[in-house]
């Protein structure tokens, strides 16, 4: 029940920085198609992992493991969508999605095997998710560089 109820601050948190933003930006047409994909996208994401709570709580899964994949499968949103927005000019070469895909199964695969004494590592994007993401830039920037060829206009900024 309290990550449910967790699940509703975060999402009127996001509503709140949603508004803010609109209003300090002004209120355009390109602004609203942009947060007329983030919100829903937003309340999707929330969605999910509110789902997949309710499901491991039917399931009697218990709620350090369902709380320690949330946390993974959030760094990996987070760390894999940030390398994908920046390298987003090299998505029609096989090799880049054969070198994300390995650096995401070795992603999954490392933090499973952490030993995960308490439920509470929110702090998890910041600790291992931040410095992960420069290893996973460094690696990818060994093959492709970051900003190189034409930009990209179908990708939003």
């Amino acid at each position: 029940m309290n990550v449910l109820i967790g699940f509703l601050v975060v999402f009127l948190v996001l509503l709140g920085f949603c508004a803010w933003r609109i209003r300090s930006q002004g209120l355009s047409w390109a602004t609203a198609k942009r947060w007329l994909v983030y919100i829903p996208s937003a309340l999707l994401l929330l969605g999910v992992f509110g789902g997949f709570y309710v499901y491991a709580d039917y399931r009697r899964i218990p709620e350090l493991l369902a709380v320690k994949w949330m946390n993974i499968s959030t760094t990996a949103l987070f760390v894999f969508g940030v390398t994908v927005k920046k390298f987003w000019q090299h998505r029609k070469r096989w090799t880049f999605w054969v070198e994300l895909c390995v650096l995401l199964s070795a992603h999954f695969i490392i933090l499973e095997r952490l030993q995960w004494q308490k439920g509470s590592y929110f702090w998890l994007i910041l600790v291992i998710g931040i410095p992960e993401m420069f290893v996973v830039f460094i690696l990818i920037g060994l093959m492709f560089t970051p900003k190189a060829g034409p930009p990209s206009e179908d990708f939003p900024k």
